[in-house]
């Protein structure tokens, strides 16, 4: 699930209905976006988008979690429309609903014309980190963690630079490049799970005019009587 900026339009300029087969990925609704804000819902999408359709039991065990606590959820996202029912499964005596989400690949579509949908994706990226966070820290916990070589598996990291417009553009492509190795990596022998979380965000430069020598308290002038040590060099 990934994010990507509305168009800019003139404030006159009423935004046209999204077609029904051209932007179907992109998650514009603010009732989608909050429901979004749930990490488990986050979770719940984010398998069944890696995975494909799964019914509740195999969703439950995809996520290390009770299908009881599954249901609440599942039909939070149907009702807002971000997972649809494609079909049923034998699953013992009973047939078992196969979820799918709604489209390929899901994007959050950010609209910062709209303070209540730039709220709500603030808190769903909030949620994305809380859950990054406890990935990476269950990695090392269950022993799963490679720290080094070429097959490293776990890393964390935070740098700041000066980006000219063309290195925004060579970042982009390369989280773009990120995010297809990840939508292409379906199930399949071999192959081990994971979860990559970024943020990628510009800064405020808060520029400190220059300013005279401070100048120290009377308390720090005044002479305390003691004598002074002076440390010579040798």
């Amino acid at each position: 699930m990934t994010t990507m900026p509305a168009p800019k339009t003139s404030p006159r300029q009423t935004e046209p209905a999204p077609q029904p087969d051209a932007d179907a990925g992109l998650i514009r609704d603010p009732r989608q976006i909050r429901a979004l804000i749930s990490p488990v819902r986050q979770e719940i999408v984010d398998a069944i988008h890696a995975a494909g359709p799964l019914t509740i039991s195999q969703l439950a065990g995809h996520l290390g979690r009770p299908a009881d606590a599954l249901y609440f959820h599942i039909r939070t996202l149907q009702r807002v429309g971000l997972l649809i029912q494609v079909g049923t499964v034998a699953t013992g005596r009973r047939a078992g609903s196969l979820y799918d989400v709604c489209a390929r690949p899901l994007r959050i579509h950010y609209d910062t014309a709209r303070p209540a949908v730039t709220k709500a994706i603030t808190s769903v990226a909030a949620s994305m980190v809380r859950l990054a966070q406890r990935d990476f820290a269950r990695a090392f916990r269950l022993k799963l963690a490679t720290i080094d070589g070429n097959r490293r598996n776990t890393w964390s990291g935070r740098t700041k630079g000066w980006l000219s417009p063309d290195q925004i553009a060579q970042v982009n492509r390369i989280l773009a490049e990120l995010l297809a190795i990840f939508r292409e990596a379906s199930p399949r022998p071999g192959a081990t799970l994971h979860a990559a979380t970024f943020v990628l965000t510009p800064l405020p430069e808060h520029r400190r005019a220059p300013s005279n020598a401070r100048r120290s308290s009377p308390a720090q002038r005044a002479d305390s009587g003691a004598p002074r040590r002076r440390k010579d060099s040798q």
